[in-house]
């Protein structure tokens, strides 16, 4: 009991309760101002990362756009060229066919043509 009360009268003539007790409400008050602290950084950072996540999305659909934008490009110039390639064949398959026919109306023409001279070799 001295103890105690020559305790009470060092720490101001409180006693050993209300010591605890206002230990007590200055830890929870700490406690407190320090889960504010960490909740207003936590939510700091959650802000930062929506306005990345945000400015990832731009990007993300600027490259998407970019990249529809240049395969429809590519798609319609090869659709453009094998269109050309095909008139191409089909142009020179058209002229191969005319060159065929002349050669065969001249081999005709030749045979014919051998033909009168023999016939008129023949009625000289």
């Amino acid at each position: 009991m001295l103890d105690e009360l020559k305790k009470t009268v060092s720490e101001g003539g409180k006693d050993p309760i209300t010591l605890s007790a206002s230990a007590e409400k200055e830890d929870e008050r700490q406690a407190y101002t320090s889960a504010r602290q960490i909740l207003q950084k936590f939510k700091e950072k959650q802000s930062e990362a929506d306005h990345a996540s945000k400015l990832l999305d731009q990007l993300y659909k600027q490259a998407f756009a970019v990249n529809v934008d240049e395969v429809k490009e590519q798609t319609e110039k090869k659709a453009k060229d094998k269109r050309i390639k095909g008139r191409k064949e089909e142009t020179q398959d058209k002229t191969k066919q005319e060159i065929d026919v002349v050669s065969n109306h001249e081999e005709k023409y030749k045979s014919i043509s051998l033909a009168l001279s023999k016939m008129e070799k023949a009625n000289k």
